[in-house]
């Protein structure tokens, strides 16, 4: 037909040998006992007619909204805009409008856009809540509605998760850094109070075990929050505190950023006298000078993933997994080098 917006779905059906009834379950996205067989045909019938389905017509019959809310902590933040796109991708090939709020890590706010959304009557929520805890737990769990998480895990929430394999992604960053010959690695974290911050972390500790290096106390800082002014200040607090290091794995590559000008202060240039590891693989951090060794992790891959899952909770498909992991990659470039005491021997 030439005429692609006057194809009906009754001319599917034609099309596909069925009855109308049929291709229309075949079209949704639970299309129940349908025959994989038929669910094929109908959706390559459909492809072939140029069939465009009317979700406000589907709405008002199934008395859905197609609505998906999606509460970020920080869209000033690279890594969230990343996963929104791949979100977005996911849902909006099913007939889904992804609506935002930013919430600027704050519970209250939080709280209340999750509300908001709730009596708009959103399909389904997706939470990048940024803290452990939340106190949304109780008030969420109560009401039945599709749920998942994405970047970050909550203690005691037992809903469909994807995150980063943080624990992993650090403990790769302090390898790297222990092959290239250094033993004293600081690390600067982000909040202790997210998932985040509490995984690499951890992942930092169990590196440094496993190459039999000690983990000193005062060669570890927290950082307010994952930005750069943060990043700055903690890199400051550790300088107050001990220079006794060659290199810094950090929590995120924006507080990375706030190293750079915090070692610069200090007279310390990098990598000679301090390599440094980023967390995210930013762009801009293929701009920094030097431009940063980081660990780049697929933050559009955590919104796909994040978007089937979300798909499966509204088809009330069973998931065996709660936690899905991502992996990525450490990306070498300019800021990390073989410690300066080897390369003071080497001038000798």
């Amino acid at each position: 037909m030439s005429n692609t917006s006057r194809v009906t779905l009754r001319d599917v059906a034609k099309l596909a040998g069925v009855h109308t009834s049929t291709a229309s379950r075949a079209l949704n996205e639970s299309p129940g006992r349908t025959s994989k067989e038929t669910v094929e045909r109908v959706r390559s019938a459909a492809a072939t007619l140029g069939y465009q389905p009317d979700h406000l017509a589907r709405a008002l019959k199934t008395k859905q909204t197609f609505l998906i809310g999606v509460a970020v902590p920080d869209l000033l933040n690279a890594v969230f805009p990343a996963v929104v796109r791949g979100l977005e991708a996911v849902l909006g090939e099913a007939g889904y409008i992804v609506i935002l709020a930013n919430t600027d890590s704050d519970p209250e706010r939080e709280r209340a856009s999750v509300r908001a959304m709730i009596l708009r009557q959103v399909d389904g929520l997706v939470l990048m809540t940024s803290h452990l805890r939340s106190n949304l737990t109780e008030e969420l769990g109560a009401l039945n509605i599709p749920l998942v998480l994405i970047g970050r895990v909550v203690d005691g929430w037992k809903v469909p998760s994807v995150a980063a394999d943080d624990q992993w992604g650090m403990a790769e960053a302090v390898f790297h850094l222990a092959d290239l010959g250094h033993t004293q690695i600081a690390h600067i974290g982000g909040p202790a109070d997210t998932s985040t911050g509490r995984d690499r972390y951890h992942g930092y500790l169990a590196a440094m075990e496993e190459r039999g290096l000690e983990a000193d106390p005062s060669l570890v800082v927290t950082a307010a929050s994952f930005d750069e002014v943060a990043g700055a200040k903690a890199c400051r607090e550790l300088l107050a505190w001990t220079t006794d290091f060659t290199a810094i794995t950090v929590g995120s590559d924006a507080i990375a950023f706030g190293c750079y000008d915090a070692l610069s202060e200090e007279g310390l240039e990098i990598p000679g006298d301090v390599s440094l590891v980023g967390f995210g693989g930013w762009p801009a951090g293929t701009r920094a000078n030097p431009p940063l060794t980081s660990l780049w992790m697929p933050y559009d891959e955590l919104g796909r993933i994040g978007g089937e899952l979300m798909l499966a909770q509204i088809r009330g498909d069973e998931s065996e997994t709660e936690v899905v992991r991502v992996r990525g990659q450490l990306i070498v470039r300019e800021t990390t080098t073989v410690p300066r005491v080897e390369v003071a021997s080497q001038g000798e």
